[in-house]
């Protein structure tokens, strides 16, 4: 009789142990598809800009006041804090200029948009050949976020890089950067 309970002890140990097992298992999925969601949800609540115009960059030239300004539209579904910018004017293989946000933006609201002027730091930042901004800002939950703009002043195009939120910020495609 002993036999048999040192058996049936043993095999309870399996199933008990294999329970544990799957049981653990699924806890592990679950946290998963549970970050998962949470990810969607912050995903689908953060700021996206681009230029609110397709075809514009407006400026003043001056000797020693030249600017730039570019409307920028809030086209995500959380708002936009803290909104910075800089810039840089030139061409493929050079820079003539660069600056950075005048003043930056406390926010764009969902669908908004308003004008972020930037003031020069180094040469004029007139539009002239080939225009590139990186214009940074946060979510309600303080996660930065970046979006890469360049236009083509010759061809009047804007091409947009929206990055995906991460702990540091994406390579610039500024030459010259002001921090």
């Amino acid at each position: 009789m002993e036999p048999l309970i040192a058996i049936g002890t043993v095999g309870l140990a399996a199933v008990t142990a294999w329970l544990a097992w799957s049981t653990s298992a699924l806890a592990k999925s679950a946290a998963a598809q549970l970050e998962t969601a949470r990810l969607q949800v912050e995903r689908s609540h953060r700021p996206v800009l681009v230029p609110a115009s397709a075809t514009n960059v407006g400026g003043s030239e001056g000797a020693l006041d030249s600017s730039a300004k570019i409307n920028l539209r809030n086209v995500g579904m959380g708002p936009a804090l803290n909104v910075r910018g800089e810039i840089e004017v030139g061409d493929v293989s050079s820079t003539q200029g660069h600056g950075v946000a005048k003043r930056p933006l406390q926010s764009i609201a969902v669908c908004e948009s308003t004008e972020l002027e930037f003031v020069p730091l180094g040469g004029s930042i007139f539009p002239q050949v080939e225009v590139r901004v990186r214009v940074s800002s946060t979510d309600l939950a303080a996660q930065p976020y970046y979006t890469d703009l360049q236009f083509n002043v010759a061809t009047r195009v804007w091409r947009t890089t929206v990055h995906e939120p991460t702990t540091e910020a994406p390579a610039s495609p500024l030459r010259n950067t002001s921090g």
